[in-house]
């Protein structure tokens, strides 16, 4: 979800996607994947909590690992 709604800063998406309907999107997605009311509830909640939590494991990465993790 966070690369094909996509959710994230308008700064850091892909430019062919900065036109993109985020809602309808991200609609599509819960309805495919059958999510109940609770989780489309959610869904934003833990798409950033996934997002943030990416960012310290690469920025670990980056630190412990270097290499393409600290180019990156």
């Amino acid at each position: 979800m966070l690369w094909w709604a996509p959710v994230a800063d308008p700064r850091d998406v892909d430019p062919l996607l900065r036109q993109v309907d985020v809602a309808r999107r991200t609609r599509i997605l819960a309805d495919a994947y059958r999510l109940s009311g609770i989780d489309r509830e959610r869904i934003m909640e833990v798409a950033m909590l996934r997002t943030r939590r990416s960012w310290y494991v690469m920025k670990q990465h980056a630190e412990t690992r270097g290499g393409g993790w600290q180019r990156m």
